[in-house]
């Protein structure tokens, strides 16, 4: 628990600087591993604790994408169990730049250990 309490904490500092609450933001990860949906499920947690909302109407904000792309609902029955709760509904995206110019995430988490994913493109996208 401690990595993932160590980015929620990261995240919540940074709202002190750019403002907003958690909920006002879309969060993208680049990776889908278990420790990943961990962290994503704290981040929901917290979201519905400051809104008082069901954690399921607060895993929307949240997107992840595996090395088959982005998790969505069409791929359930292929995902592992980990993985199901943030299949949301959207057409199947392959890249992390398809998936970045489609969600427009306010926030993108890389959890990958591969550092070929993160070009130029990605670190200037507005």
């Amino acid at each position: 628990m401690g990595t993932t309490s160590v980015v929620l904490e990261g995240l919540l500092a940074a709202l002190k600087v750019v403002g907003g609450t958690l909920v006002d933001h879309t969060y993208l990860f680049l990776g889908a591993g278990e420790a990943v949906t961990g962290i994503a499920e704290l981040i929901a947690l917290e979201m519905s604790k400051q809104t008082g909302s069901p954690i399921e109407e607060c895993r929307p904000k949240i997107w992840l994408m595996d090395s088959k792309g982005l998790i969505v609902a069409s791929r359930i029955d292929s995902l592992w169990a980990f993985k199901k709760p943030w299949a949301h509904e959207h057409e199947p995206v392959a890249t992390l730049l398809e998936a970045v110019q489609s969600l427009k995430p306010t926030v993108l988490i890389g959890t990958l250990g591969k550092g070929c994913m993160y070009t130029p493109t990605y670190r200037s996208y507005r």
